[in-house]
């Protein structure tokens, strides 16, 4: 008898319209979490969670959304490598986290962070399979986000010759150092950006860029937007945007998403030397 009704209503559903966000578009938020590349997630509401109506009250529907989610994301990390029972443990920790959650804002907030969690772990994993010069080479960038970060001042100390750490990086990472050490920079801009009073060109100067407007166009190339959209679209303004960066260069390239309503668009493209 359920079985009967259940079919029934799946029926009226497809007639009345619905249709399911197809695995290749699931698949690529995903691959942009475990590659760590969460851009995406500054722009990230509840209404882009709350796809589906899962339920009758809006806030038990997103919160069944976020257990989704959850429940998705969990299984790819353990794929890619991360242990299960952690992966499984930590699924189960914001499943009951989420019903704690007394607005659609704390559950959104939540969402980004045990996103963030997740991409964490893939990232422990993946330099823990790291051979020794790439992941001191790696802890080496971390700490010193503030400073030139060439290839030829990484080499230098740790007493290798630039060009074999080069093509080690790229063989083991992934990425060129220099589009490594890019991505880290913007990482930690955004975080001041969001979390200090200083302004965008004094962030820009820290961060080592030459020029404001490479660091806009950067920024952009990063995240999608200005350094000055970033801060007013995430609702707090720590920090001076009146800093001019309109002239920076418009975004370019990148990879696209599929045109689906509700969508969050994420792109990201390097080029050049980072100075």
């Amino acid at each position: 008898m359920q079985r009967r009704i259940a079919e029934w209503e799946v029926k009226k559903m497809k007639m009345a319209g619905y249709h399911h966000l197809s695995r290749e578009f699931e698949q690529y938020y995903v691959d942009l979490i475990i590659k760590n590349e969460l851009g995406f997630l500054d722009e990230m509401t509840a209404e882009t969670i709350n796809t589906y109506q899962l339920a009758s009250n809006s806030l038990r529907s997103l919160k069944n959304n976020v257990i989704c989610v959850v429940t998705v994301l969990c299984r790819a990390v353990i794929d890619v490598g991360v242990e299960s029972e952690k992966c499984y443990a930590l699924s189960d920790y914001y499943i009951n986290a989420l019903e704690e959650k007394k607005d659609a804002q704390e559950v959104c907030d939540m969402t980004m962070e045990l996103a963030r969690h997740y991409a964490a772990l893939v990232q422990e994993e993946r330099v823990r399979s790291f051979s020794l010069p790439v992941t001191r080479a790696i802890r080496y960038i971390h700490g010193h986000l503030f400073e030139r970060c060439s290839v030829k001042t990484v080499a230098s100390a740790l007493k290798l010759h630039p060009n074999y750490i080069s093509r080690l990086f790229k063989s083991e990472a992934g990425v060129s150092f220099t589009e490594y050490v890019k991505a880290r920079k913007l990482d930690e801009a955004k975080n001041l950006l969001l979390n200090s009073e200083y302004s965008i060109t004094e962030i820009a100067e820290m961060l080592g860029y030459g020029s404001l407007s490479y660091f806009s166009k950067d920024f952009r190339k990063n995240c999608g937007s200005s350094p000055r959209q970033f801060v007013l679209n995430r609702g707090s303004v720590p920090v001076s945007v009146d800093t001019p960066d309109t002239k920076a260069a418009a975004f370019e390239g990148g990879q696209h998403l599929p045109d689906v309503p509700g969508a969050i668009g994420f792109h990201r493209h390097f080029q050049g030397d980072f100075v």
